[in-house]
């Protein structure tokens, strides 16, 4: 599988803007890898592109951004705390987030809809987690992004409470598209400062947020770059149909046929998910059960 997807990454490594480099008279290519290190899945999918990468001769430049440096790293560390926290003590609402998202992020950054009141409600109360892990968060030893926990404190500050969403959630609720907007512009102007200085010949996603970014850039600033997005579910979240996404690995070939997943076969390669190369040789059935304290009878 690592090798089926090493071969459908590299046959697209067409080159963007970077200067390509020649190595003994091959091609070096540049690759960059944005993924999210909230979880450790996508982060993992990354690194195992990255080691199959380098397994390629020329060896070729890889960089990894990880969304989330995008912003404040105070801010940061409150949304990954958060998220923990949701899905440790709250995963009915952490469940509930997810699916009333598939739509309302491009409904909001794409169609300049209003959120889903629903997910205002749910957002409000994610809050009160938030409050806490604010007020367990040490002083922040760096202003660099200071803005970004000023606007993150004022979004939920400005959340539509439930008194307000039944009279057009009110002008303090309003305001919330407009700080969730503002927020997105300014992460997509650090990723592209980012992407210019590094020069990449191909840019491979393994996140959707991340990969929408991009794909945001790539259309405001009519970029070329190559884009191929990794997905390492077995579903398509909405976010990922995006037009500048050049192609898709996806784990199953039945994928591309979900309801709703508008992506074009000439789009998507059947990869399977990215393992680490360790995968590729395991270990004896009862060498790993003798390994793991495990008995060699059971089932």
């Amino acid at each position: 599988m690592l090798k089926k997807a090493r071969g459908a990454i590299a046959g697209r490594l067409s080159p963007g803007p970077g200067t390509l480099r020649v190595k003994h008279g091959l091609v070096a290519p540049r690759v960059l890898l944005l993924t999210s290190t909230l979880g450790s899945g996508h982060l993992r999918a990354a690194q195992a592109i990255e080691a199959a990468l380098l397994e390629r001769s020329p060896t070729p430049t890889v960089q990894t951004i990880d969304f989330w440096s995008l912003m404040d790293a105070g801010v940061s560390q409150t949304i990954r705390q958060t998220y923990l926290r949701l899905v440790q003590e709250r995963p009915e609402l952490y469940d509930r987030i997810y699916h009333l998202d598939q739509h309302a992020w491009r409904n909001l950054l794409e169609n300049n809809e209003t959120p889903l009141s629903a997910l205002a409600e749910g957002l409000e109360q994610v809050a009160t987690i938030v409050a806490d892990v604010n007020a367990a968060q040490p002083k922040p030893s760096s202003d660099r992004h200071a803005l970004d926990r000023a606007l993150f404190r004022l979004l939920f500050a400005v959340l539509p409470r439930r008194s307000h969403r039944s009279s057009g959630n009110g002008a303090l609720g309003r305001l919330t598209p407009i700080l969730i907007k503002w927020g997105w512009a300014r992460f997509a102007q650090r990723l592209e400062a980012r992407l210019r200085a590094f020069g990449p010949d191909v840019v491979i996603a393994t996140q959707v947020h991340p990969a929408a970014l991009l794909s945001f850039v790539k259309k405001r600033r009519k970029l070329n770059t190559p884009l191929i997005g990794v997905l390492t579910d077995f579903g398509v979240h909405d976010f990922w149909i995006q037009p500048e996404i050049d192609c898709y690995c996806v784990a199953h070939d039945s994928i591309v046929g979900l309801p709703g997943v508008a992506i074009g076969r000439s789009r998507v390669s059947v990869t399977g998910i990215p393992l680490m190369p360790g995968f590729r040789n395991p270990p004896n059935v009862q060498q790993a059960r003798l390994q793991l304290g495990l008995s060699p009878n059971a089932p």
